[in-house]
């Protein structure tokens, strides 16, 4: 694995986009390193930082502490994070990342790849950028890398690179006295993950998992014979009551077809009795009964109708007699109000005739005026006569005005007329049919002898013999449901029967896999043991030899004994035998023996990762810093990213690193924004930082 370039957007003196690309150029198994030169607050630390926090997130819990903060708090340090130059516009859009690009990455294979991660900080409007959605990704190609989903980003992470390993490999020389104390299980457990012991460890458990499952399956499959016996019975038992419940059956149909035939037997002979049949005179009876009730109901319905209008309705005849007289009535009187109208205007229309002068051809005497008059006379008076002599008759009893006469006409003739009126008919004329079908059912009543004694016995037991027919019916559906009930239960115990009876055929390779399982269990911790046997050795051998690389006192440390069994405790021996207080060693002993554990860790764990050392000789005097640049820089790991400020590898150190430094960078802070710049600003130490600072 190769960091080729790291890539920010507005993280801490970050302002905007910033990128560090290139940082494979040069590399070669004798140019190792990527020198980095830069005074304190030109952004050295930011870089280490970014790379722990765009792998990790919130599970490099480790910042935190530096900050003085707990992991609770992980979003009050994003907030700390982002540049001030976007908090100070404002920015409601504002986004904060972190990108790392790798080359030759191992994934699932041993065939390495290009991909890069990226961590993203959105934040939230109008939150004073306290709120803000957090993602990651794994690209290639600019593209999400397509073998795993986003949710599990962070699992390939940690398989490349556990975060507890992660600071064996990322770390700050100015901390990295932490290491010398070896008495936190967190240590230990990191420890492990670095040698590659744990991974053993849960092969051991995952392979417990599966023996667990292959057990419970083998502890069903030894009992699986008694299941399979259980579901034989079952089937044996609901067989045996279908066959139970089919005797029942065939009793009921044989006493059901006797009482049939019974049955028969009665209405034959009530049938030659009464000349009907039992079921004719249940009809007769049940439309008897419908008949009387429907009776009953008109009878209300037309007693409602006419309880208020009856007098009327019975003295209807008088309604004819009554309409007559008043028309009679007003007939006359219209004739004798025409005639006393016409009479006085019949000389005024003789004299009109006649007085007028008389036509030219002709002229008249007295005499035949006269009988023309007369004739005219007669025949006027001849319109009224007829009439009034017809009506002359009548008497004049109710002597009504026309308008009291044609209020009487209409009430009367509305009252024959309403609907009350026609209804009352049609109920009438249902009640006649109804009383004709009574009559014509209590004559075949009485002709077929129904209410004898004899005939009455006959019926009911008809009819007592039916209802029992019924019930034997009843009880045969009963029956016939329970043994399709039986049927389909019997279908589901031979099914269980049947997986059963596999399981029990399972049951000795069952018993093969857990015994093959144990066997590779004890092979794998045997193997563990070994393994951790053989890593605690050369680990031990490692730090001794890099102990004796780095320090100027290779004498003082002798023997260094790992203890797997305390929590892998690192003790430490002198030329006298006796045990080394490591409490007791000074500063600079203490980073160097740091030092020579990490670079132990590293060699044995056989991992191919890159090493950033932020502040590389921390406290370490010149000695030290000498053995540091020509034994441990060039040989740490195929990469190393050292993060150095202008008192550290100036002058003879640089000299000394130099042929195998690769690239050289500086770091500076312009107007609070970091920039990068090609070569190593302290090359020539004190004076060339001077000009710097000018």
């Amino acid at each position: 694995m190769i960091i080729s370039a790291i890539r920010w957007e507005n993280f801490k003196s970050f302002y905007g986009k910033t990128s560090l690309e290139g940082l494979e150029t040069g590399l070669s198994r004798e140019k190792n390193v990527v020198l980095f030169g830069g005074v304190n607050g030109a952004g050295k630390t930011t870089i280490l930082e970014s790379v722990f926090l765009c792998f990790y997130g919130q599970g490099a819990s480790n910042l935190y502490p530096t900050r003085g903060a707990k992991g609770e708090n992980y979003q009050a340090y994003i907030t700390s994070l982002l540049n001030n130059k976007v908090k100070a516009v404002n920015d409601p859009t504002a986004k904060m990342s972190v990108e790392i690009l790798l080359k030759e990455v191992p994934i699932f294979s041993n065939i390495g790849r290009d991909i890069s991660i990226r961590r993203i900080w959105h934040f939230k409007s109008g939150s004073g950028f306290n709120e803000f959605v957090e993602t990651s990704e794994i690209l290639e190609n600019g593209n999400p890398i397509e073998e795993v989903s986003e949710s599990e980003y962070g699992d390939l992470i940690r398989s490349l690179l556990p975060y507890e390993v992660s600071q064996f490999f990322f770390f700050d020389g100015e901390k990295i006295q932490d290491f010398a104390s070896d008495s936190d299980a967190e240590f230990a457990k990191s420890l492990k993950d670095v040698l590659g012991i744990n991974l053993y460890g849960t092969l051991v458990d995952d392979l417990k998992t599966v023996k667990q499952r292959m057990f419970k399956e083998f502890s069903e499959s030894e009992d699986a014979q008694n299941r399979y016996e259980e579901k034989q019975a079952e089937e044996r038992r609901l067989q045996k009551e279908i066959e139970s419940w089919q005797l029942a059956i065939s009793n009921l149909r044989d006493e059901i077809e006797e009482k049939q035939l019974e049955v028969e037997r009665l209405e034959h002979e009530t049938h030659r009795i009464t000349r009907i049949k039992a079921d004719s005179r249940e009809s007769f009876l049940v439309e008897k009964d419908r008949l009387q009730q429907e009776k009953e109901m008109l009878e209300k319905t037309y007693f409602d109708l006419t309880k208020d209008n009856l007098p009327f309705l019975l003295s209807s005849a008088l309604f004819d007699d009554l309409l007559q007289q008043v028309e009679s009535e007003r007939k006359a009187e219209q004739i004798r109000a025409a005639q006393a109208e016409v009479e006085p205007k019949i000389q005024s229309i003789i004299d009109e005739v006649f007085d007028n002068d008389p036509p030219p051809s002709f002229s008249m005497n007295g005499g035949i005026r006269r009988y023309f008059e007369m004739k005219i006379d007669a025949a006027l008076r001849g319109l009224f006569g007829a009439e009034l002599d017809s009506e002359e008759g009548v008497p004049v009893i109710h002597n009504l005005r026309p308008e009291q006469a044609e209020k009487v006409r209409i009430f009367f003739t509305g009252l024959q007329s309403s609907t009350e009126v026609s209804q009352l008919n049609t109920i009438t004329d249902r009640l006649k049919e109804i009383e004709v079908d009574l009559q014509r059912i209590s004559q075949t009543n009485i002709r077929s002898g129904g209410n004898s004694e004899e005939t009455l016995k006959l019926f009911d037991r008809i009819k007592h013999l039916s209802e029992e027919i019924g019930i034997q019916r009843g009880q045969v559906q009963d029956y016939q449901n329970r043994i399709e009930v039986n049927k389909k239960a019997i279908e589901v115990a031979r099914r269980e029967a049947t997986n059963w009876e596999k399981k029990a055929a399972a049951n000795n390779r069952y018993r093969a896999q857990i015994e093959y399982c144990d066997r590779l269990q004890s092979a794998i911790k045997d193997y563990q043991k070994r393994l951790q046997a053989s890593k605690t050795e050369e680990l031990q051998r490692q730090i001794l030899w890099m102990w004796i690389q780095l320090t100027h006192k290779p004498e003082l440390i002798q023997r260094v004994q790992i203890l797997p069994e305390k929590n892998f405790e690192v003790k430490l021996f002198g030329a006298d035998g006796n045990e080394i207080d490591k409490t007791k060693l000074s500063a600079g002993e203490k980073e160097i023996y740091a030092i020579s554990l990490l670079s132990a860790l590293v060699a044995v764990s056989g991992k191919n990762v890159p090493i950033i050392i932020d502040t590389p000789f921390g406290r370490l005097d010149s000695i030290h810093r000498r053995n540091l640049a020509t034994q441990y820089f060039p040989a740490a790991s195929h990469q190393v990213l050292i993060l150095s400020q202008d008192e550290e590898i100036v002058e003879e150190y640089y000299t000394l690193l130099k042929p195998h430094v690769a690239r050289e960078i500086a770091v500076e802070n312009v107007e609070g924004e970091t920039v990068f710049r090609d070569g190593y600003p302290f090359a020539n130490g004190k004076q060339q930082r001077k000009i710097l600072q000018n």
